[in-house]
């Protein structure tokens, strides 16, 4: 497990352990809190920015990238809410892989981004991953209900995840 402060540390971190094994990342889990828009300082605002970052990691060919935060991969509904781009509307996961779009020339990287359909529990990594179209948090008299997001569903395994490619 990597802690670090900004997606820079991050890319830092990663490479240095690349580079003494002398390997490529095939797969990466980000385990944050999360909506449809951000996942943690990671933010449809500032995609771009952190797609830059990102591939600057020696990615093996055919790798993923997993937000394992809540909703990353579902978008926002309702009034207000139509007729709007991505990065309006989310996925904060679809955003990232448009951020990162294959090139020949310049990212020759197959990458898949996978972002959580619903509220998420446990990780990919550890094939816990468990998620919910709505949440309850809080205890007794402070309960707060979190309504669905777009394409929410209930799901455990592979079908927590909606896959965006960046081909």
């Amino acid at each position: 497990m990597i802690i670090y402060d900004e997606v820079d540390d991050l890319v830092t971190q990663v490479g240095a352990i690349l580079t003494a094994k002398k390997d490529c990342l095939g797969m990466l889990e980000v385990d944050a809190h999360a909506n449809p828009r951000l996942c943690n300082q990671l933010t449809v605002s500032n995609a771009d920015a952190w797609g830059q970052e990102l591939m600057k990691i020696v990615w093996c060919d055919n790798a993923f990238l997993y937000l394992g935060g809540c909703n990353t991969g579902d978008f926002c509904l309702g009034p207000g809410w139509n007729n709007r781009t991505p990065k309006e509307i989310g996925s904060i996961a679809r955003v990232l892989a448009d951020a990162m779009p294959y090139s020949s020339s310049s990212f020759p990287i197959h990458l898949t981004v996978f972002g959580a359909r619903g509220f998420i529990t446990g990780t990919h990594i550890t094939g816990t991953e468990e998620c919910h179209q709505t949440c309850v948090t809080g205890h007794l008299w402070w309960k707060q209900y979190h309504g669905r997001y777009g394409n929410a569903i209930d799901a455990t395994g592979a079908a927590v995840w909606e896959p965006f490619k960046n081909w």
